[in-house]
């Protein structure tokens, strides 16, 4: 079986969770979903496949209003979310206080409301509902499907509250469902060899893989894995490869529109949406009449349009698409040429393939143009600043020129995006800071103070009280590494700013084109992609270690020969490469199996996804990296998460 077939088959397992589940409810059943959960829903079963597991009705849950339950059972389907939870809990009480058998129900135990979280039901949860007085009438069930596979290479959680949970609050409820899916991808794939963890939630996410235990599928030998290694990245490891501006079509696709479950709403407009109501007056006043049927999906198997152009460049993107869009309109002119027959078999075989061809090449060709309305006039200095702050080349001027944009075109949250750049290539101050607080609130209102608190917790901008004490401890205790931040050292170690030979891929092709830095027109490559092509291309762990072998929280779960022993010890990179050289351990490099699967916890991005793409691409055949997240995200996405 080929890794893209046993990738489409979390699909199948997906259903017999959900089936195994519906059949431990007995009697027929009403489904309750929540409305955010039904489209991720419609990706693993369709709504006659629910029907035939014993569902009677399906409904949307709506906060307000309770479904009077009649005879079937009531089954809930919401997320993991405490005031959707105490929400549904109102709504039982309301329908239990008017049933006359309510009491009766719980002597003999019948229980005729069950609630099914998604991903994970949490141990407070039954804390809750014990208070609620509610034990003995309602049932607690959990349901994970794991991953859906939304493109080629690409599989997503659908989780999107794991980076506000995890790196903001500072909760890791959900750690164990990411541990779990990964474990469950072990079970489908084969138990790699190497696993490495490149931050605090990784290594516990590995831990708790190991914990776990091997899966069944151990007991094979480890050579038939389909990956070779699993390396689980934080997202706060990267944060540049979220914020900055991206060049491609994917990326500008979701830094214009609103996605969700794979999907483009070409109607929406994420840039004036998040502008305040005074900069969308004129935009209101040229507002075009909405299509019905404006989506774009984010698939290459049902869109081989957004297949074919999804990694290039967006001027080169929506050439093509001008280009098909002319071919088309060729074709269907040569359609006047034909004789009879010809126009009967025409009509019969090709007509409904190319209707449906130029329907998928005119929405392309509306969200191109839409791109260019929006950020035409900007881009190119948007480019140019993000430029400059990656170089830390003048901070007062830079600061200058985000103050400009948020008077200008008053951004809710991409000009927060370019500060929290500012603060990881730069360092801020707590005097800077404080001053766009003061301006930012002038704009949005006093209400969104909390937002730069949000920010500091997740690492994007300083606390401003400890930045007082850090900057007066900094010129006593190192100076001569005051210019340099956290996020600068971490791009020298691993050369990620591009231009020196060490940093560009070496290949047969054109360099200053097949570069994964082109992803953000030449100016960063994705540290995701750069670990990759490190592992790929390290002839020896001693080429790794000089590499790798410096960097904190990086740690490596190296498999002995043993086959006997189950599980991964934890090492650094110095650590294997004296017991390599001792002996104790085998040299695992070069890769013989170079099938790498990354999984990046908080979220990743278009800009992530092509340029590990373009590694598999440039280091040789044999070669394939599947990139999976709990979700996918813009710059602006990651930046919104921090509102509540």
């Amino acid at each position: 079986m080929s890794l893209n077939q046993k990738l489409r088959g979390f699909q199948l397992i997906s259903q017999e969770k959900l089936q195994t589940l519906l059949h431990s409810i007995p009697n027929k059943k009403d489904l309750i979903i929540e409305p955010t959960i039904i489209h991720r829903l419609e990706h693993i079963v369709a709504a006659s496949w629910i029907k035939s597991k014993g569902v009677a009705k399906i409904f949307k849950f709506d906060p307000e209003t309770a479904i009077p339950r009649q005879q079937n059972t009531q089954v809930y389907l919401i997320n993991a979310n405490l005031s959707t939870f105490r929400r549904v809990l109102e709504q039982i009480w309301e329908l239990e206080s008017k049933d006359p058998n309510s009491v009766e129900n719980i002597e003999t135990g019948i229980k005729n409301y069950h609630i099914i979280f998604v991903p994970n039901c949490f141990s407070y949860f039954h804390t809750v509902l014990e208070e609620e007085g509610l034990y003995g009438t309602v049932q607690l069930h959990r349901f994970n499907w794991d991953f859906i596979l939304w493109d080629e290479d690409l599989l997503s959680m659908e989780v999107p509250q794991v980076f506000q949970d995890i790196f903001i609050k500072n909760d890791s409820s959900l750690i164990p469902s990411i541990a779990q899916s990964l474990r469950v991808m072990n079970m489908v794939c084969g138990q790699p060899d190497l696993v490495i963890s490149y931050g605090r939630n990784s290594e516990k996410v590995v831990d708790i893989i190991d914990q776990l235990g091997p899966p069944p599928s151990a007991k094979n030998p480890r050579n038939s894995s389909s990956f070779s290694t699993l390396i689980v990245v934080d997202r706060n490891k990267d944060y540049p490869s979220c914020l900055l501006t991206p060049s491609i079509y994917s990326g500008l696709l979701l830094e214009v529109f609103n996605h969700k479950c794979g999907e483009i709403d070409a109607n929406s407009n994420k840039i004036s949406g998040q502008k305040l109501a005074i900069f969308n007056l004129e935009d209101k006043k040229a507002q075009k009449p909405s299509s019905s049927n404006s989506s774009i999906s984010l698939s290459s198997t049902k869109d081989e349009i957004f297949g074919e152009n999804k990694f290039k460049h967006f001027a080169q993107a929506s050439n093509l698409v001008r280009a098909q869009a002319k071919a088309i309109g060729l074709e269907v002119q040569n359609l006047n040429k034909m004789k009879l027959t010809e126009m009967q078999d025409y009509v019969v075989k090709k007509l409904p393939k190319i209707t449906e061809m130029k329907l998928k090449i005119t929405k392309h060709l509306n969200v191109c143009e839409k791109i260019i309305e929006e950020l035409a006039g900007s881009f190119q200095k948007l480019s140019n600043l993000e430029e400059e702050i990656l170089n830390n080349s003048n901070k007062k001027k830079t600061l200058t020129e985000i103050e400009e944009i948020l008077s200008t075109e008053g951004q809710k949250f991409n000009t927060l995006r370019l500060l929290c750049l500012v603060h990881l290539s730069m360092g801020l101050s707590s005097e800077e800071l404080s001053n766009f607080i003061r301006n930012y609130c002038n704009y949005f209102g006093l209400k969104y103070v909390y937002i730069f608190e949000n920010l500091a917790k997740a690492g994007l901008l300083p606390h401003i009280e400890e930045d007082k004490i850090t900057k007066k401890i900094g010129k006593i205790a190192i100076p001569m590494f005051q210019n340099q931040t956290e996020f600068q050292a971490t791009a020298n170690r691993f050369k990620l700013f591009p231009g020196s030979s060490e940093t560009s891929e070496k290949s047969a092709f054109d360099e200053s084109v097949f570069c994964p830095s082109n992803v953000f027109n030449k100016l960063y490559i994705p540290l995701v992609a750069q670990i990759a092509s490190i592992l790929i291309k390290s002839a020896s762990i001693d080429e790794l270690a000089q590499k790798l072998g410096n960097l904190d929280q990086i740690n490596f779960h190296w498999t002995t020969d043993d086959k006997s022993i189950d599980f991964y010890d934890s090492m650094n990179l110095k650590t294997i490469q004296a017991a390599v050289k001792k002996g104790e351990l085998a040299d695992k490099f070069p890769l013989k199996n170079r099938t790498i699967h990354i999984h990046i916890i908080g979220g990743v991005s278009y800009a992530e996804i092509a340029a590990c793409d373009l590694v598999s691409k440039l280091v040789g055949k044999g070669t394939k990296i599947v990139v999976s997240s709990d979700c996918i995200i813009s710059g602006s996405d990651l930046i919104a998460s921090n509102f509540d």
